[in-house]
């Protein structure tokens, strides 16, 4: 089981060709692979299609789970429509409208009016609708709130939001290597990393013993945590706070150190 961004491939999308290598030899020897991202689901397979590989994948942090050959959707969490609306009013309060992220066929994510996130981050979108999104609080298809890129106060503001709803539902906060800044993420209570892939893997006869996990950033901690055999890259949160392996970054093809481990 693998994160995407900072592990299998660096923040430009780039495999490491030993990657790309390691990929197809693991896929060749019939060993199961789940990749699991902070990512939406469109924005996880603009990388990984490329490289040829349609297995299960968790996006938002365990709020979703796709099996991409057959595109069929094993796993959906989402806030309840009391649950939403008290986590945007927590963003309002600060002066932050977050993205809005939704399961829906034709949008991923709704912008409020004065959204807080970065332009750089909202340029990322193909699928975003822009107004107030009172009706798709209370659909039951919201998934995630985020702020990508903040610097600042609002960043300060940010992390103080993320502290208060960190009680009820599930928050990940911490530099953005991607947009720069901060970053603040705020899923269901129940959508976690852990928790998606460990629901996988009961499905499939998989024990946790025999789960070899990789990662980087700090949402794939518990993870780590949970699994057989935890290996981090160099340098980051997850290396830091201890691992059983430790791997060269994805410029340097890290990721293909797998295949010693198997």
């Amino acid at each position: 089981m693998s994160d995407l961004d900072g592990t299998l491939w660096s923040h430009d999308e780039r495999v490491h060709p030993r990657s790309r290598r390691a990929i197809a030899e693991l896929e060749a020897q019939g060993i199961r692979l789940l990749f699991a991202t902070g990512r939406r689901l469109a924005a996880a397979r603009r990388g990984l299609d490329p490289l040829g590989w349609a297995g299960n994948l968790v996006t938002m942090n365990g709020a979703t789970g796709t099996d991409l050959r057959s595109g069929t959707e094993w796993h959906r969490e989402a806030f309840s429509h009391a649950a939403a609306a008290a986590t945007w009013d927590t963003f309002l309060e600060a002066r932050l409208p977050p993205v809005v992220y939704v399961c829906d066929e034709t949008t991923d994510v709704v912008f409020p009016p004065g959204c807080a996130t970065s332009p750089a981050h909202r340029a990322s979108f193909e699928r975003a609708e822009t107004h107030y999104p009172g009706p798709v609080l209370a659909s039951g298809r919201v998934i995630g709130f985020a702020l990508c890129g903040i610097e600042g106060s609002a960043w300060t503001r940010a992390q103080a939001v993320g502290a208060r709803l960190a009680q009820r539902a599930a928050v990940h906060v911490g530099p953005d290597a991607t947009y720069g800044g901060g970053w603040l993420a705020v899923g269901p209570p129940a959508a976690t990393k852990r928790a998606t892939v460990a629901r996988w893997c009961a499905a499939n006869g998989v024990a946790p013993a025999d789960v070899v996990a990789l990662g980087d950033g700090g949402n794939d901690l518990e993870l780590l945590g949970w699994a057989g055999t935890s290996v981090a890259v160099r340098g980051s949160v997850c290396a830091q706070a201890g691992a059983d392996h430790v791997i060269a970054p994805p410029s340097d093809g890290g990721w293909a150190s797998v295949l010693d481990l198997l």
